[in-house]
């Protein structure tokens, strides 16, 4: 939550997070859908350019799996400002 502000958003496609405090609702799920005991998860590519910063991974849970996710941050001052994410799960 350190790399957040109270300005930030986090763009989901269920749902648009604002303030640390509802940020940190979407990892507090997160965090219980990726057991750090028995979730992998492998990023495929990164990239940056000036304040964008983007990724592509994809997971591994016990209960499902991400065959594909993406971040994009817009980082400002070394916080991220401005999030989104997307993937597709599968079972």
């Amino acid at each position: 939550m350190e790399d957040y502000t109270e300005q930030s958003v986090l763009i989901t496609p269920d749902r648009t997070f604002k303030g640390l405090s509802e940020i940190r609702e979407n990892f507090v799920f997160a965090f219980s859908a990726f057991p750090k005991d028995s979730s992998t998860l492998q990023l495929t590519k990164t990239v940056v350019k000036d304040d964008v910063g983007y990724i592509i991974w994809n997971a591994n849970t016990p209960k499902f799996s991400l065959t594909f996710a993406t971040d994009t941050f817009i980082i400002q001052d070394g916080k991220i400002v401005r999030q989104t994410y997307a993937g597709v799960a599968a079972p």
